[in-house]
Protein backbone atom coordinates (compact mmCIF):
# COMPACT_ATOMS: atom_id res chain seq x y z
CA UNK A 1 0.00 0.00 0.00
CA UNK A 2 1.51 3.33 -1.07
CA UNK A 3 0.62 4.99 2.24
CA UNK A 4 2.31 2.37 4.36
CA UNK A 5 5.45 2.08 2.26
CA UNK A 6 5.94 5.86 2.11
CA UNK A 7 5.42 6.38 -1.62
CA UNK A 8 2.70 8.92 -0.85
CA UNK A 9 2.32 11.21 2.15
CA UNK A 10 -1.26 12.23 2.81
CA UNK A 11 -2.00 15.78 3.85
CA UNK A 12 -4.84 15.80 6.33
CA UNK A 13 -6.68 18.21 8.58
CA UNK A 14 -8.59 17.55 11.77
CA UNK A 15 -11.79 17.61 9.69
CA UNK A 16 -10.47 15.03 7.22
CA UNK A 17 -9.18 12.77 9.97
CA UNK A 18 -12.54 12.91 11.78
CA UNK A 19 -14.35 12.11 8.53
CA UNK A 20 -12.12 9.05 8.00
CA UNK A 21 -13.04 7.82 11.48
CA UNK A 22 -16.76 8.30 10.88
CA UNK A 23 -16.68 6.54 7.51
CA UNK A 24 -14.55 3.61 8.67
CA UNK A 25 -16.93 3.02 11.60
CA UNK A 26 -20.07 2.81 9.46
CA UNK A 27 -22.03 -0.37 10.08
CA UNK A 28 -22.00 -1.30 6.40
CA UNK A 29 -18.22 -1.89 6.58
CA UNK A 30 -18.49 -4.14 9.65
CA UNK A 31 -14.96 -3.29 10.72
CA UNK A 32 -13.93 -4.20 14.24
CA UNK A 33 -13.09 -1.13 16.32
CA UNK A 34 -9.57 -2.43 16.92
CA UNK A 35 -8.91 -2.61 13.16
CA UNK A 36 -10.31 0.90 12.64
CA UNK A 37 -8.15 2.26 15.46
CA UNK A 38 -5.00 0.62 14.08
CA UNK A 39 -5.68 2.01 10.60
CA UNK A 40 -6.41 5.50 11.93
CA UNK A 41 -3.19 5.41 13.99
CA UNK A 42 -1.21 4.50 10.86
CA UNK A 43 -2.90 7.24 8.85
CA UNK A 44 -2.04 9.79 11.54
CA UNK A 45 1.59 8.60 11.75
CA UNK A 46 2.11 8.59 7.98
CA UNK A 47 0.29 11.86 7.25
CA UNK A 48 1.22 15.50 7.48
CA UNK A 49 -1.37 17.39 9.53
CA UNK A 50 -2.08 20.94 8.32
CA UNK A 51 -4.32 23.79 9.34
CA UNK A 52 -6.22 24.64 6.15
CA UNK A 53 -7.15 28.04 4.85
CA UNK A 54 -10.91 28.26 4.43
CA UNK A 55 -12.10 28.73 0.88
CA UNK A 56 -15.34 30.33 -0.26
CA UNK A 57 -15.80 28.02 -3.25
CA UNK A 58 -19.37 26.76 -3.50
CA UNK A 59 -19.69 22.98 -3.24
CA UNK A 60 -22.70 20.69 -3.74
CA UNK A 61 -21.91 19.01 -0.41
CA UNK A 62 -20.30 21.00 2.39
CA UNK A 63 -18.91 17.78 3.89
CA UNK A 64 -16.37 17.89 1.04
CA UNK A 65 -15.03 21.30 2.12
CA UNK A 66 -12.16 20.00 4.33
CA UNK A 67 -10.76 18.11 1.35
CA UNK A 68 -10.93 21.07 -1.02
CA UNK A 69 -9.53 23.46 1.59
CA UNK A 70 -6.56 21.15 2.21
CA UNK A 71 -5.89 21.01 -1.53
CA UNK A 72 -6.05 24.78 -1.90
CA UNK A 73 -3.79 25.32 1.15
CA UNK A 74 -0.91 23.14 -0.03
CA UNK A 75 0.60 23.69 -3.49
CA UNK A 76 2.01 20.17 -3.81
CA UNK A 77 -1.16 18.25 -2.90
CA UNK A 78 -3.46 16.20 -5.08
CA UNK A 79 -7.05 15.44 -4.19
CA UNK A 80 -7.93 11.89 -5.15
CA UNK A 81 -11.67 11.26 -5.25
CA UNK A 82 -14.27 9.05 -6.81
CA UNK A 83 -16.67 12.00 -6.84
CA UNK A 84 -15.23 14.47 -9.34
CA UNK A 85 -18.66 16.03 -9.79
CA UNK A 86 -18.60 17.16 -6.14
CA UNK A 87 -15.62 19.44 -6.76
CA UNK A 88 -14.77 22.26 -9.15
CA UNK A 89 -12.59 21.35 -12.13
CA UNK A 90 -8.98 21.61 -11.03
CA UNK A 91 -5.77 20.12 -12.41
CA UNK A 92 -4.93 18.59 -9.02
CA UNK A 93 -8.32 16.92 -8.45
CA UNK A 94 -8.46 13.47 -10.02
CA UNK A 95 -9.63 9.89 -9.71
CA UNK A 96 -7.39 7.21 -8.25
CA UNK A 97 -7.02 5.69 -11.72
CA UNK A 98 -5.86 9.02 -13.17
CA UNK A 99 -3.45 9.52 -10.25
CA UNK A 100 -1.90 6.07 -10.71
CA UNK A 101 -1.58 6.56 -14.46
CA UNK A 102 -0.15 10.09 -14.18
CA UNK A 103 2.55 9.04 -11.73
CA UNK A 104 3.04 5.54 -13.20
CA UNK A 105 2.23 3.89 -9.86
CA UNK A 106 0.12 0.97 -11.08
CA UNK A 107 2.67 -1.54 -9.83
Amino acid sequence: MMLLDGRIIPVITDGIFNEYGEVLRRKKFRSPEESVSVLLDEIRKKSRMIKPALSDVELPDEKDRPFLDALLTEDETILITGNLKHFPRHERIMTARDFLALYDLQK
